[in-house]
């Protein structure tokens, strides 16, 4: 079992950015990773409220969003629920940026 985080945000409207599941089953091994398999995913944003529409996709989050100085950046989960715009987004931890104390939400952390 691998620990994740999984967060909704309200909303997510320009999806370009986000890559389909399968890029996940060809990331070279020198960047990192998604936080767990799809199937785990899927099932992480089911317990935290999403209802099972909509496809999945993977984000890259580039190095300069993030405090640490790493260059290789970070790979998230995202769905987007399309009856009402509710995005979630599942992490391997609790990214702290600034949008999310904005938007009032928290972070939820989940065993998958």
């Amino acid at each position: 079992m691998a620990k994740v985080f999984v967060i909704p945000f309200h909303h997510i409207d320009w999806r370009d950015m986000i890559a389909p599941p399968s890029i996940a089953d060809g990331m070279d091994e020198n960047v990192q990773t998604v936080p767990c398999t799809r199937e785990q995913a899927a099932r992480a944003f089911r317990k935290s409220g999403w209802e099972g529409e909509g496809q999945l996709g993977v984000i890259w989050l580039p190095p300069f969003v993030f405090e640490s100085g790493d260059t290789q950046g970070e790979c998230i989960w995202h769905v987007k629920q399309p009856n009402n715009g509710t995005s979630w987004l599942l992490a391997a931890e609790p990214y702290d940026f600034p949008g999310f104390k904005t938007h009032g939400v928290q972070w939820q952390p989940l065993e998958v």
